[in-house]
This record gives C-alpha cells, sequence and structure tokens, in this order.
C-alpha cells in the first residue's frame, strides 16, 4: 500500500514538472538588458496552475496600495522569459481587472520547481496610459531595478475607493520614489544589493500614466 501510494505521489509530481516545463516552453528566450516600458505589455499564454503553485497572488483594489486582495481567477499570463545558466527567469502579469495589476518575477530551477518571486510591477488600468507606481527593468549583468513611488496614503485623492476603480486624482499627490536593486543567487534567489531613495515631491496622475519611472529627475536623499 505504502509503495502504491509513493509511486501515486511521485506521478503527479513529475506531471507538475512536465506540466511547467510545457508552460516555460510556449515563450521563446529574450535578450538582456531589457526594460519593462508602457510598450512592452504582450501576453497571450497563461501561467499553468501547476507552473504557479504555491504563489498567492493579488492585486491592489486603490493607488494608496492600503487594499490587498488576493486573485482567485486563472489569470495569470506569461510576459518574457530569460534563461540563466542555473535556474529560468519569467515575468508575469496577474488580473485583468480594471484594480491595479501586479506583475511578477519568478525563478525556476532546471528541475521546474519555483525557487524565488518578486513583486516588480503595479499598475493600473490598459493600455500605455496605465498609471504605474511600481516599474523593473534588467541590466545585461541580469541585475534586476525595481522602482516605486508610494503615494501619500492618508491623502483622500488616492484612499477614496467609493467609486468602483478610481484610478486617476485630479490634484497632485505627494509621494516618494525608491529604487532597489536585486542580483540573483547561483541557485536563482533575489539578493537585495541596495536601495536608493528620492526626496518627496509632488506627482501627478498625468506624469504617472506617461512616463517610465526610472527616467524621472528625482533629486537623490
Amino acid at each position: 500500500m505504502k509503495t502504491l501510494l509513493a509511486f501515486f505521489l511521485l506521478s503527479i509530481f513529475i506531471q507538475q514538472d512536465n506540466d511547467t516545463k510545457v508552460a516555460l516552453n510556449q515563450l521563446e528566450n529574450s535578450p538582456l538588458p531589457y526594460e519593462c516600458t508602457r510598450d512592452e505589455w504582450h501576453f497571450f499564454k497563461t501561467l499553468s496552475k501547476s507552473a504557479r503553485d504555491g504563489i498567492d497572488f493579488y492585486y491592489h483594489r486603490d493607488v494608496a496600495l492600503t487594499i490587498k486582495e488576493k486573485l482567485t481567477r486563472n489569470e495569470v499570463f506569461m510576459l518574457k522569459k530569460f534563461e540563466q545558466p542555473n535556474f529560468t527567469l519569467l515575468a508575469v502579469i496577474a488580473n485583468l481587472m480594471m484594480e491595479g495589476r501586479t506583475q511578477w518575477l519568478i525563478t525556476y530551477d532546471k528541475q521546474y520547481q519555483i525557487v524565488d518571486t518578486l513583486v516588480c510591477g503595479i499598475h493600473f488600468l490598459d493600455g500605455k496610459d496605465r498609471l504605474t507606481l511600481r516599474q523593473w527593468r534588467i541590466n545585461e549583468n541580469c541585475e534586476v531595478q525595481v522602482c516605486f513611488v508610494k503615494l501619500d496614503d492618508t491623502d483622500p485623492q488616492v484612499t477614496d475607493i467609493s467609486v468602483h476603480a478610481k484610478i486617476y486624482f485630479e490634484k497632485p499627490v505627494k509621494g516618494q520614489r525608491t529604487d532597489t536593486f536585486y542580483q540573483f543567487t547561483d541557485d536563482g534567489h533575489f539578493k537585495k544589493l541596495r536601495e536608493v531613495k528620492y526626496k518627496p515631491q509632488m506627482y501627478s496622475s498625468q506624469y504617472l500614466s506617461t512616463e517610465d519611472l526610472w527616467n524621472g529627475k528625482e533629486e537623490k536623499l
């Protein structure tokens, strides 16, 4: 009986590996460097359930990022794949509703098991005019830069969610940009290298809907 149970569990494990392998092989390898700009949103392939097993994908309902909800629908799509010597890096987007969409970086080992994850993007609405609060890019040395603008979560403009998917605010809102840089360990874990903070300033919804965050002219602290 124990032998049959062990064989059954092993067969499930192998099937999950195969499903993940098939999912990852749907994408061609992308070269580095890579910038996830406003023009770089092309997703057609759904990430299989087995390839994301154990990841609690979530999204935000307000631009103050005070309300976070778990993703319950099967709406996780693959964006880009970057093959590395010891692991595979996959970029995905979760949630296609009007509330905040999140982008994630996921690493898989050579046995197609998940190694590590990182939330690298937060966006609201669709198209080039989407409001962006978190954005990412990778240089030629596979160093990840994540830019994040944290808006004032006490400002009524960004905390009022009485209207469904209220995204744009009428007047500029105070916020602070932080850039966090990561490098990968040999086995595919994200290793934080450094963090760069900038002086708080006023951000308009137009700016956050048209500019790539790394092109900002904020003054470093």
